[in-house]
């Protein structure tokens, strides 16, 4: 048995083009911690003008789960105690 972090929804808002090309900065915060997900949010900036122009809204969730070695289906777990304890600090909800 394995354990991963399959992501299970995400999505992006664009507000304006980015091209083939473009150097981009992206920033990365972690919104909530749920006892069993975590729900990012990316945003996507486009270098090179007078300052970086918001460019693209990312969200995605992923949960914790344990993959048999079996092939059968995923399990959803808890979060462990280590993982909780490192990604708190950088969350801006927790919700145990």
């Amino acid at each position: 048995t394995d354990n991963g972090w399959p992501r299970v929804r995400a999505s992006a808002e664009y507000h304006d083009a980015i091209h083939f090309g473009d150097e981009l900065e992206l920033r990365l915060w972690v919104r909530a911690i749920k006892v069993k997900a975590v729900e990012y949010e990316i945003k996507c900036y486009v270098l090179g003008g007078d300052k970086p122009r918001h460019a693209a809204t990312g969200k995605m969730t992923t949960v914790y789960v344990s993959k048999p070695s079996s092939g059968g289906p995923m399990k959803s777990l808890a979060l462990p105690p280590a993982i909780l304890d490192k990604l708190a600090s950088l969350a801006d909800e927790v919700l145990r």
